[in-house]
């Protein structure tokens, strides 16, 4: 591979969004969450971005922007893939709040734990704003969401 291609390489994985997994980080999962968020909710006239994506066993959480929109995914994998369960606010890292909506209690604190890790690099701002979010949004398989405010 020539310098340039391994240092176009190098600068594009130094900039790929954080993923904390159990046991190796996989690119398969974080790929699947990142399509079917874009599938969703992306639209010309309102980019998504998604990150950071952290993934615990079969939950994920996934922060987003769009517009003047942000917020958190909770994400869910089962039989058919991975799943938009809700979208949210801070409500997303309270383990207890995960505890209600069917996550044992000890993997949602090791994925809010992870996420809030995953999130602290992005700084005080983004972090506001992800939080910031009105509300939850309970979305089903292949759904997207109707919020008043909109996302």
């Amino acid at each position: 591979m020539p310098f340039l291609s391994r240092l176009a390489l190098v600068a594009a994985l130094s900039l790929a969004t954080p993923v904390l997994a159990d046991g190796p980080m996989s690119s398969a999962d974080t790929g699947a969450i990142t399509h079917l968020m874009m599938a969703q909710f992306d639209r010309p006239e309102a980019p998504l971005t998604v990150e950071p994506i952290t993934i615990r066993g079969d939950t994920a959480i996934a922060g987003w922007r769009q517009g003047e929109m942000a917020g958190r995914a909770l994400l869910r994998q089962g039989a058919e893939g991975w799943v938009i369960v809700l979208c949210a606010g801070e409500e997303v890292l309270d383990p207890q709040y995960l505890a209600h909506h069917g996550i044992d209690g000890s993997a949602a604190q090791s994925l809010t734990e992870a996420a809030r890790g995953a999130e602290s690099g992005l700084g005080g701002a983004l972090i506001a704003r992800l939080d910031a979010f009105e509300g939850v949004v309970l979305i089903g398989p292949g759904e997207g969401h109707h919020a008043p405010a909109g996302h």
